[in-house]
């Protein structure tokens, strides 16, 4: 027989809301050496290098923008964590309510 558990929705929604915060650091990385890979293919198919220090700047230029838009997308994935975190303990905290009526009302809620 299945038992309802409210430790564990409280332990996933503690995993959902960490997987939140790590997934934007996870984002802004992968849009970082995004970035930067890029720089690496334009230096390898463009012409001559004619100057290094510039394509070292315009790389990091590159790989900060990636990182921003890494970031901003990781955010928008962390919120969808967030939010499902919160359903979870809000379906905990209703059937809390509703157990504690139940138990003090002497039955079942609407049954009068």
């Amino acid at each position: 027989m299945i038992v309802y558990e409210p430790m564990l929705i409280q332990e996933m929604a503690e995993r959902l809301y960490w997987r939140a915060h790590w997934v934007v650091a996870r984002y802004a990385l992968i849009g970082f050496l995004l970035g930067m890979a890029g720089v690496s293919v334009v230096s390898f198919v463009g012409p001559a290098r004619a100057n290094d220090d510039a394509l070292v700047v315009f790389g990091l230029l590159l790989g900060a923008l990636g990182g921003i838009v890494g970031a901003l997308m990781g955010w928008g994935r962390g919120f969808d964590f967030r939010v499902r975190a919160q359903t979870m303990l809000l379906q905990k905290r209703i059937e809390e309510n509703t157990r504690y009526l139940c138990t003090v009302g002497g039955g079942a809620p609407g049954a009068g």
